[in-house]
Order: structure tokens, then C-alpha cells, then sequence
């Protein structure tokens, strides 16, 4: 189903990270709960807007386009790995800031998908650009 090497890398690092996530959630025992439930509340409420709303043609061509990219390069869509890395690491980053303490495991799971993001923002943007020197 994947056929470039680094779709391949880069879903294997996600896996990583996730498996490095569940098995600190399961350390922590109700965060696991916690975030499951909040994903999942997330996922359906989005979803469950985006059909009850009414939204212009125009924002449903654009949402129909990115899922069209997203379906022919897997880069384009793990480029959200970036933004959700940043926002595990923010609430890490003020709890170290307001303890005065630091501890580098707790950064782990964000880390992996800031890495994660950045290497699909730079495989995107080189895809992208080659792209568009092959079409002009």
C-alpha cells in the first residue's frame, strides 16, 4: 500500500511514537482514558460538524482537494504530526517551566512527532517543488 521508502519511515516512526505514547499513558493508567476519550470526542464532534453546518461550496472544494493530496502523498498528510507534537510538548514545556524542573522522558512522545512532522514538511516541500518544475 505504501510505496515510497519514506512513507514507510514515516509510518514506522508514528507507530513508534504511538507505542512509546500508550506505553506511557498505560504508566500513568488514567491518562490513557483521558485521551481516548478526548480524541474521540474530537474526531466524532468534527466530523459531526462539518456534516450538520452549512459550509460554502468553495471551503468544501478546498476540504475535498486536501483529501485528495492526502490520498496520493502520504507526506501531505503527516504533516499534522508537527502541530500535534507541539501541542503535547506546550503543556510538558509550562509544567517544566512552573516546577523548575526538567525531565527529557517526558518529552519522548512529543518529540517523535515533531520529528515526524518536520521530515513530512520537508518531504512534502521538495515533492511539491519538483512537481511544480515538472509543470511549468
Amino acid at each position: 500500500m505504501l510505496r515510497s521508502r519514506v512513507a514507510q519511515v514515516l509510518v514506522a516512526v508514528a507507530a513508534l511514537a504511538l507505542c512509546v505514547g500508550i506505553a506511557l499513558a498505560l504508566w500513568h493508567g488514567r491518562d490513557l482514558i483521558a485521551g481516548l476519550l478526548f480524541v474521540a470526542l474530537i474526531i466524532f464532534g468534527l466530523n459531526l460538524a462539518r456534516e450538520l453546518l452549512p459550509f460554502s461550496a468553495t471551503t468544501r472544494a478546498r476540504w475535498e482537494h486536501s483529501r485528495q493530496l492526502a490520498d496520493r502523498y502520504p507526506s501531505y498528510r503527516y504533516r499534522v504530526a508537527l502541530w500535534i507534537g507541539l501541542g503535547q510538548a506546550a503543556p510538558t514545556l509550562w509544567r517544566s517551566y512552573t516546577r523548575r524542573s526538567f525531565e527529557p522522558l517526558e518529552f519522548v512522545v512529543a518529540g517523535f512527532f515533531i520529528f515526524v512532522g518536520v521530515i513530512a514538511y520537508a518531504v512534502w516541500h521538495l515533492h511539491h517543488r519538483n512537481e511544480n518544475s515538472r509543470n511549468a
